[in-house]
């Protein structure tokens, strides 16, 4: 289960929306639950695509490397779909399986952008084989 900050559904929101016709993207932090957005710039070109800064992602992963950051760690890779329902496309999967951001410890957050769809926000866990939505439980 994903604990999300009640806050960030507004902001998570208004990214995904200011993004279109790209897809936004970050890292949700925080010590056992997602309480800070960390949006990251998405360098694909794509409108069906995702992919982190390098700049961008190194100098956060630094940061949280860094001694005394609070041990905040990531809770939740967030992405935006724009065109499509918020879940997993296969190259979200394949991504993630390749990037090693996989486990029942590491939140897969989606944003649908687009109102057409019910379920505009979801989360899910990405294993080696399989995945699996998740419950939000907002605080």
């Amino acid at each position: 289960m994903l604990w999300l900050k009640r806050e960030l559904v507004a902001q998570l929101y208004a990214q995904a929306e200011s993004a279109a016709p790209r897809e936004c993207c970050g890292v949700l932090l925080g010590k056992n639950r997602a309480e800070q957005l960390i949006a990251i710039p998405n360098c694909a070109s794509s409108e069906d695509y995702f992919e982190f800064d390098s700049q961008a992602q190194l100098q956060l992963w630094r940061r949280l490397q860094a001694k005394g950051h609070n041990n905040q760690r990531i809770q939740a890779i967030y992405h935006s779909h724009v065109k499509a329902a918020a879940i997993p496309s296969q190259g979200d999967l394949a991504m993630a399986r390749h990037a090693g951001l996989i486990g029942p410890e590491m939140h897969h957050l989606i944003i649908c952008a687009s109102p057409v769809y019910l379920a505009r926000l979801r989360s899910f866990v990405i294993l080696p084989q399989r995945s699996y939505e998740e419950a939000i439980q907002l605080f």
